[in-house]
């Protein structure tokens, strides 16, 4: 999930491995997105982001995985307003698909 580093004095402050859990920062283009892989749960969290640069993150990620794997997701809103259902991104969408992904779920979970 990062890129291998060529000294030690390279690893970012924000970089930490406890053996159940990756703290990262990657760059997708222009765009920096940081989060949380943990193990156990199989889970990526990332932001605080826009839905955009959440969508350049995922069309490269999902360029990491296997052909055809598909990825389930929820918002903090959505877990915090108890919306525990599974919306999913389609299956090699492209960064403007994954985005309208994004914001139809924000539209459905929060209250305005």
């Amino acid at each position: 999930m990062t890129a291998p580093l060529a000294a030690p004095q390279d690893v970012p402050e924000q970089l930490a491995f406890d053996g159940h859990s990756l703290v990262f920062v990657v760059r997708v283009g222009d765009v920096a997105v940081g989060g949380q892989f943990m193990d156990g749960a199989q889970s990526l969290n990332i932001g605080p982001c826009t839905a955009a640069e959440a969508a350049a993150f995922v069309e490269w990620f999902q360029s990491l995985l296997p052909k055809g794997t598909r990825m389930r997701f929820n918002s903090e809103e959505g877990v915090e307003s108890g919306d525990m259902s599974h919306y999913w991104i389609p299956v090699g969408a492209q960064r403007d698909a994954v985005a309208e992904e994004l914001l139809g779920h924000l539209e459905e979970v929060v209250d305005e």
